[in-house]
């Protein structure tokens, strides 16, 4: 009897050990992103078992390991799909295109915070780049500070988060890529050093696949696809960009907005039907954009105030470009058209192909393609 009782005693110590084992794991994992045996038994036991943490700096501040990483894309996710509930719109599924990533990256080696990035390059630009082929938005914030985590074991880089989110919720342009009902993933870029973050949010729509991609042979632009969703071809436009160049930190520190491009280079329109013809070769559009940082003095010094979201307006007389070729048959279209006249003008360099849809009374932007002329 007295060996069955201690019998018994033992295996309820154990199991109240294991319990408070999983407990202290759990705390640890909470705040640190990764469990260390000595560490969780540290935050417990004074003593032998104290130990100073090596991703931890001077500051206090713990480092955000890559255990960390998804989960703040998990929640990431989580608060721009709890907007979108409410607001009645379709949740967005994780994107997986990668110049989300890498411009965070790129914030982070050099300190800056813009959508522009070291080599001149626009967020469409990049997107195109990595492979994307519709259209993108991008909300960014950076640096972002990172405080210890808190005593309810709730790490404090969530609250972080939300407050960031709720910056981007207080922007009509942010708020309006959270919200977009056309959007249907999210790229989601974030890097962090030892104290500080910085975050990319890349809107992208999928409406469209193309069988052959925008392409410019020689001066002709050629590409063909098929619309989802019930869609229709209702207008194309081609902007025109110089060609990128690596730009200063004093000129990123100056520029936040970007465009489609720095000017628009032409509308595309069908052929006349044998009966008409078009009587208009030039059309007037306004169109406004942020600083061009290329306008800037490459020796601009470096600013710690955050850039100014300026909005420039511009307008001017756009010629239109007859298409040798425009059909659509059901949700397949084709485009061919001869830009000899709009290359000679402006030259080689950064050719991006805008693509609106129709849907009942809604016209809907799907593409920026960025097409590299050398």
């Amino acid at each position: 009897m007295y060996r069955l009782g201690v019998f018994l005693l033992s295996v309820l110590c154990l199991t109240v050990l294991v319990q408070i084992l999983a407990v202290v794991a759990w705390h640890d994992y909470r705040q640190n992103g990764d469990v260390s045996p000595v560490r969780a038994l540290s935050n417990f036991i004074p003593g032998p078992f104290e130990v100073k943490d090596s991703d931890v700096e001077a500051s206090g501040r713990p480092s955000i390991g890559p255990a960390s990483l998804p989960e703040i894309r998990s929640e990431l996710l989580y608060l721009i799909n709890s907007e979108r509930v409410l607001a009645q719109v379709p949740p967005l599924n994780l994107g997986y295109n990668a110049s989300a990533q890498q411009h965070t990256e790129s914030m982070k080696q050099y300190g800056y915070r813009s959508h522009w990035d070291v080599h001149g390059l626009t967020p469409q630009m990049r997107y195109t780049l990595a492979g994307g082929t519709n259209r993108v938005r991008q909300n960014i914030a950076g640096p972002i500070g990172i405080p210890a985590s808190d005593d309810s074991g709730i790490t404090a880089w969530r609250t972080v988060i939300r407050e960031m989110h709720q910056g981007f919720m207080a922007g009509s342009a942010e708020r309006a890529n959270v919200l977009d009902p056309w959007h249907r993933n999210v790229s989601l870029g974030l890097s962090c050093n030892e104290a500080q973050c910085w975050v990319v949010q890349q809107f992208e729509t999928d409406h469209l696949e193309f069988i052959n991609l925008p392409t410019i042979y020689g001066t002709k632009l050629q590409m063909s696809g098929q619309f989802r969703e019930g869609l229709e071809l209702e207008a194309l436009a081609v902007w025109f960009h110089p060609h990128s160049r690596r730009l200063s930190l004093g000129q990123l520190d100056a520029t936040y907005r970007y465009g489609i491009g720095q000017k628009p280079a032409t509308f595309v329109r069908p052929p006349a039907s044998t009966e008409d013809y078009y009587a208009e070769s030039l059309v007037s559009y306004e169109w406004g954009t942020g600083i061009d940082p290329y306008t800037l003095d490459a020796g601009l010094s470096r600013s710690s105030a955050p850039p100014l979201s300026v909005e420039v307006a511009h307008s001017a007389a756009v010629p239109w470009t007859t298409a040798d070729r425009w059909s659509q048959d059901d949700s397949r279209f084709t485009v061919e058209a001869d830009l000899s006249e709009i290359i000679s003008f402006h030259g080689t360099g950064v050719y991006t192909v805008q693509i609106w849809g129709r849907i009942g009374a809604d016209t809907v932007p799907l593409t920026n393609y960025s097409v590299f002329l050398p």
